[in-house]
């Protein structure tokens, strides 16, 4: 069993989460907004960002700014800021700067080789 994991039953798809994007349209920018993964996958051509609540992918982020769970936790609260010539992407980990005493996140193998480096 993985570590961290807890025994129990299968994790289960919510069946009253939307199973289709919200769109958000400012200043001639469409965001789409997913909060179920039932909503993915999504054409990246048909909008200019994502903003998810499930983990995303990585098919669209070549092309447009994917927002998703996992940014959230690397990189703190993200803001995207829309203009009529471009989308801007601020997160307050890169905004703050390095700092001793805010906890950063790690990857699992980190955890992994860093305790069993300790033994």
């Amino acid at each position: 069993m993985p570590i961290g994991r807890k025994p129990g039953p299968e994790r289960k798809i919510d069946s009253t989460a939307p199973k289709y994007p919200v769109f958000y349209t400012a200043r001639g920018r469409t965001v789409a907004i997913i909060t179920s993964e039932a909503a993915l996958p999504l054409k990246c051509d048909s909008v200019d960002a994502i903003v998810s609540q499930v983990p995303a992918g990585f098919r669209c982020r070549s092309m447009r700014p994917v927002i998703d769970r996992i940014d959230s936790w690397r990189r703190g609260a993200v803001a995207l800021w829309l203009g009529a010539d471009s989308i801007a992407v601020e997160s307050t980990n890169e905004t703050r700067g390095d700092r001793p005493w805010v906890p950063q996140p790690h990857l699992r193998r980190e955890q992994v080789s860093d305790a069993a480096g300790s033994r």
